[in-house]
Order: structure tokens, then C-alpha cells, then sequence
């Protein structure tokens, strides 16, 4: 097999001629591809520009970028080696959570029952109706027990989350009391 160094001349994609990519109709499908490409390019950069612009995140999304900048500045947690809803990981969730729980703490508790087997990931998407189907440009379209529900994209936790359980966890006891409910129905 015998490689000639006739390769195509690069010139920029703004420009209307280029370098043709070899004679013949082979030749003369990759040039119209090249340009169908390019074209498809410059018009899908501006549009995708535009829509990032326009579009902010989701109610849910700010709270778990909130919730990851606030668990980088907490020390790291010693989690009791027993795994599902034991005596000992009961105690530790109740050592560590208590009083009045901001947004963060609640979605940490959520986390940290996870890690320790006591509720399911399942069961936390469920708490934080995380469930997502799709999105749209105004409306996030989550499950909950089975049904659709259409929510408006909201800068405020309270309201976007009005539905789901996790906005009930105002102090660690709401917290507690619904996991409590949450075990004996599964019991």
C-alpha cells in the first residue's frame, strides 16, 4: 500500500472555499460533508449558547451544589461499622442531627442514613423527590408514588420542595419521626 503526502490544506471554517479532499465522487462527498458539518457546527454553538444563557438550575440542583460546598467544610464523619437501621446507627444519626436542621443538614442526615444502610437510595430520592424523569424549559416532570407531577422551576427550597417529605425535616425530630414511620411500614 503505497501513502501519498497529498493531504487537504487546512483553512479556517469561516471561510466559503476550501481545499478539496481528493478527486472524485469520494473526494467530492467528503468535501460536502465537511461542509454540512461545519455549518451544523456554527449553528449549534450559537443556539447552545444561547440556551445555557437562558436556562438557571432547577430548585433541586442549587441545593445539592449548596449541600457539596457545605459538606466540604465539615469534618469527616467516624460511621459505626453496623449496616441497616441498628441500635448503634440510630444513636449515631441522633448524636449527630438535632435541633432546628438547615437545608443542608437535612439532605446530610438523608446522606449519611444511605451510607449506613437505615433507608435505601431509593427511599432518599423519594425523601428529596429526586425521581427525574424530564425537563423542560419550565417545568421539571418528577414520579412521585407512581404519578407525574409537573413542578415550575423555583429559586425557593420551601416551595419547590413543598411536596416531598424533605421539606417536612425542619428540626431532627421531624426528621426522626418520619424515618420512625417510614421502618415500622416496612416492618
Amino acid at each position: 500500500m503505497r501513502i501519498s503526502n497529498q493531504t487537504p490544506a487546512y483553512q479556517p471554517a469561516a471561510q466559503t472555499r476550501r481545499a478539496s479532499s481528493g478527486s472524485g465522487a469520494f473526494g467530492k462527498q467528503l468535501d460536502i460533508a465537511a461542509l454540512r458539518n461545519t455549518d451544523r457546527f456554527e449553528t449549534n454553538s450559537l443556539t447552545a449558547k444561547q440556551t445555557i444563557d437562558e436556562l438557571k438550575p432547577s430548585a433541586y440542583l442549587t441545593l445539592m451544589y449548596s449541600y457539596d460546598a457545605w459538606k466540604e467544610k465539615q469534618p469527616p464523619k467516624d460511621l459505626p461499622d453496623s449496616w441497616g437501621p441498628t441500635e448503634e446507627n440510630l444513636a449515631f444519626l441522633k448524636d449527630h442531627y438535632s435541633g432546628d436542621l438547615s437545608w443542608e443538614e437535612r439532605v446530610d442526615a438523608l446522606e449519611t442514613m444511605r451510607q449506613l444502610g437505615v433507608i435505601s437510595l431509593g427511599q432518599m430520592n423519594k425523601a428529596t423527590g429526586s425521581e427525574f424523569l424530564y425537563l423542560d424549559a419550565t417545568k421539571v416532570h418528577v414520579t412521585l408514588n407512581g404519578k407525574v407531577d409537573e413542578r415550575k422551576f423555583s429559586d425557593d427550597w420551601g416551595t419547590y420542595f413543598s411536596k416531598d417529605p424533605i421539606s417536612a425535616f425542619k428540626t431532627a425530630d421531624d426528621l426522626f419521626s418520619w424515618l420512625d414511620n417510614l421502618l415500622e411500614s416496612e416492618s
